[in-house]
Order: structure tokens, then C-alpha cells, then sequence
């Protein structure tokens, strides 16, 4: 009987330290649980290098230069998210069945880090569950890199302005919210980076504010016949031999084992990356010569990215300013140094920043930009470029007239005899330029 006393006393006393679970324990307890892998993920594998992460794709696909830049500009974006300052968007650009949807697979391997999806139909929905906690795609993504496998519906959605309402604002890192229903959702300091996937037409974006965020990586810029020969044979070799082989059901099951490896250590060099993120950044050495080309550049892409009014607007539209890709052209500087294993910003990262500036920089400005160049001080009359970039004579004259604005291409006159004298209007680019164009291209 004493020790049954005993034992109640005891038990008052443990009772009375009983207190209520804290609130934060239940949001590291839940946030535990959504960071566990799912039995139909594929595991990361260990990976640190970049020469061992090539390799392994190398053995599983037919390997091109664009692959190397679609693959580390999507490592570099992924790299970049938690660091101060502007955010990498990027959009990869290729044809169907290019390897950009695969490449993206292999980084949404790390879960962590990489929130994917096929689609999305905007950022904000207002909803959270039982617990309070917030499910909207801004939310889930902050701290994250969404790719998008399949941006082209992006641009088929009936509220697209809205949705890019919604991505600027995020952009910006600051995104309020006030719902019909009375509830308001803010969203400040949220960092993420995008990545979308898609074929040429989604330049289309590039129509709205929104562009101005995004550069581009083109991975293919049109089909090669050789290259399409070769692939396709290889192609038809292995698929020969996935016939030969069941899936049991498991991730890395469900591709040809070189490509599941591959994928595998995608995933573990992105983790790889944002976990020695800041020791990695610290070691990268970034000279004033180079920034001095990553200015250029910059400069030359707010030049090309100009678009001249829309239909039945009067007045003419603002160029680009370049400070903001001049940050974005130095965040991705540094972070391709650190996918590829570089100490500094060299020569090899600075050709991966000029291909992005000029993956970026193209339309129907550089077009008559380069026409222009390759004609010399001579010029050409308005109809002679729309034949040479394929638009209408009224079309180009509307444009060049837009673009006269800008001081990128002028008039001069020239003087003809035949039957007597004429003059013709030519156009050629301005000195200035003509300089910029050298200088980044030389």
C-alpha cells in the first residue's frame, strides 16, 4: 500500500510538468514530414563534381554543347536561390524531345531544393489547412527553385496576366494578396528561382513586364539532320534494349539504369550546391576585366530587348535599363563558376555568360542589328531588311523608325544617278552602336 502512495505521489508530480506541445513543434514536426522522401521519388546519390556528373550523362544520352549549357544553367539557377540581391529566372529554350524535360527531371530528384511541376495555374490560392499551414505554390516554393516542365500551356492560360502579376511581384520578393472572401496574404522576403521549360514560343512572355526578369538558354537552336541521325539510332538501339528489361515499380526503375544513375547524381550536386553554397561562393574570384564584360553585355541585352509599341499605342516604349541584368549576368558569372568547378570567373564562364546574353538578346532587333553590321556604312533601304529578316517593308519601316529612337539605327541619304538624280533613304546603324556590337561580339 506505501508503495502504491509512493508511486500516485510520483505520478501527480509528473502529471503537474505535463504542458501543451509548443506551436513551433509542430511546424518543425510537419516540416520534418514534408522533407521525407516519398517511396516514389529516386534517392540521391553523393556527387560533387562536375566532371563525374558530365560523365554520367555522357553514358546515358547523347551528350551536346547544349545539353552542358541547359544542365549547368539549371544547376546555377538552383545555386543561386538564398544568396542577397537580384534572382535567376531563366526559361530553356529547345524543340520537343531536346533533353530539357529530362535535365529538369534529374534536379527534381532533390526534393529539398527543386519544387517541380508540369504546370501551374498561379501563385497565390489562399488556402491552408487544418493546421493553419499555408499551401499556396509561393509558399511551398520559398527557398526553392519551381521548374516548370512544360511552360508552353503557360502562355494557353485564360488568366496569364494575372499569372504574371503574380510572378512579378515574387520577383520582386515582395507579393501581397487580398482575396474577395476579405483575407490577405503577404508575402515578403520569400526567395525562389524559375526555371521554365519550353519550345521558341515561349518568347511570347517576353511581350509582357514579366520578360524583363527572365534570360534565356537555348539548348538546340534548330534541328540538325546529322545530329538528329545520330541520335535517332541511338535512340532506337536503346529503346531495343528497355524491352527487354520490367520495371518493378520503383523510381529508378522506370528509366535505363546509365539514365537513373545519372539522375541520381543530379539531385546529389544540387544538394551538394546549396548546402556549400556560401563556402563555394567564397572562394570565386571575379576580376574587373570580367565584370567590365558582364557590364557590356548587360547593356547590349537592354539595347536588344527593345520592343517597339503595341498596337494602338501612341506613345513609344521605354528602353530597358541595364542595371538589373548587369546583376543578373554577375549572379550567374559566380554561380557557374561553382557548378563547374571553377575558382574564378575565366574565360570558359564568361563564354557560358555570352551565350546566355546572346540567348537573351535575340529577335527581330538583333536581326536587323546583324544585317545591319554585315552591310557596313553603306546601310540598306527598309524593304531590302524585311526581306532579309522576312517581315513587311511597312513593318520594318514602323520599326526602324522605333528604333531610330533608341539610337540604334539612323538615316542617310544617298545620291543615285539614273536618269538623272535620286535619293534613296538608307539605313545603318548608329556609331554607337556599331561599337557595342563589335565589343561584345568580338
Amino acid at each position: 500500500m506505501t508503495n502504491l502512495t509512493t508511486r500516485l505521489a510520483r505520478l501527480e508530480l509528473l502529471l503537474a510538468k505535463i504542458e501543451p506541445v509548443p506551436q513551433e513543434w509542430k511546424t518543425e514536426g510537419k516540416a520534418s514530414n514534408a522533407a521525407a522522401r516519398s517511396p516514389n521519388e529516386m534517392e540521391c546519390a553523393p556527387c560533387s563534381s562536375w566532371a563525374v556528373l558530365v560523365n554520367s550523362w555522357r553514358k546515358a544520352v547523347k551528350w551536346f554543347d547544349g545539353a552542358d549549357q541547359g544542365l549547368s544553367t539549371m544547376l546555377a539557377v538552383a545555386f543561386s536561390t538564398e544568396f542577397v540581391g537580384e534572382q535567376l529566372w531563366f526559361k530553356i529554350i529547345a524543340p520537343p524531345a531536346s533533353l530539357k524535360t529530362t535535365l529538369l527531371e534529374g534536379l527534381a530528384v532533390c526534393s529539398n531544393y527543386i519544387y517541380s511541376k508540369d504546370s501551374i495555374r498561379g501563385l497565390h490560392d489562399g488556402w491552408k489547412d487544418d493546421d493553419g499551414e499555408d499551401k499556396s505554390l509561393l509558399a511551398l516554393c520559398r527557398g526553392k527553385t519551381l521548374a516548370i516542365k512544360d511552360g508552353d500551356t503557360l502562355l494557353k492560360a485564360p488568366d496569364l496576366p494575372r499569372i504574371l502579376s503574380e510572378f512579378r511581384g515574387a520577383y520582386d520578393r515582395v507579393s501581397r494578396t487580398h482575396y474577395r472572401n476579405h483575407k490577405i496574404a503577404d508575402y515578403v522576403g520569400h526567395r525562389m528561382t524559375v526555371l521554365i521549360c519550353g519550345t521558341s514560343a515561349l518568347r511570347e512572355i517576353d511581350d509582357s513586364e514579366l520578360g524583363t526578369r527572365f534570360l534565356d538558354c537555348v539548348l538546340m537552336d534548330r534541328i540538325d539532320d546529322d545530329f538528329e541521325d545520330e541520335v535517332g539510332m541511338r535512340s532506337v538501339y536503346q529503346e531495343s534494349r528497355n524491352m527487354r528489361i520490367l520495371s518493378d515499380g520503383r523510381p529508378e526503375s522506370q528509366h535505363p539504369a546509365e539514365l537513373s544513375e545519372a539522375m541520381a547524381l543530379t539531385g546529389g550536386y544540387v544538394r551538394w550546391l546549396r548546402e556549400n553554397a556560401h563556402l563555394l561562393s567564397d572562394e570565386i574570384v571575379i576580376s574587373d576585366a570580367a565584370l567590365a564584360k558582364i557590364a557590356a553585355l548587360g547593356k547590349f541585352i537592354a539595347f536588344m530587348r527593345t520592343r517597339p509599341p503595341k498596337k494602338g499605342q501612341e506613345e513609344l516604349s521605354d528602353r530597358e535599363f541595364s542595371a538589373r541584368i548587369n546583376k543578373q549576368l554577375v549572379r550567374l558569372a559566380v554561380s557557374y563558376a561553382a557548378v563547374i568547378n571553377h575558382k574564378g570567373v575565366d574565360e570558359e564562364v564568361l563564354r557560358r555568360v555570352w551565350m546566355r546574353a546572346m540567348d537573351t538578346s535575340r529577335g527581330a532587333t538583333l536581326e536587323i542589328v546583324r544585317a545591319l553590321d554585315d552591310l557596313g556604312p553603306e546601310g540598306a533601304p527598309a524593304g531590302s531588311l524585311g526581306v532579309k529578316t522576312n517581315q513587311s517593308e511597312d513593318r520594318m519601316k514602323t520599326f526602324l523608325r522605333f528604333l531610330a529612337h533608341h539610337e540604334i539605327v539612323e538615316i542617310v541619304e544617298s545620291v543615285t544617278k539614273h536618269h538623272g538624280l535620286s535619293h534613296q533613304t538608307r539605313w545603318v546603324l548608329t556609331g554607337k552602336m556599331r561599337n557595342m556590337y563589335k565589343k561584345v561580339t568580338g
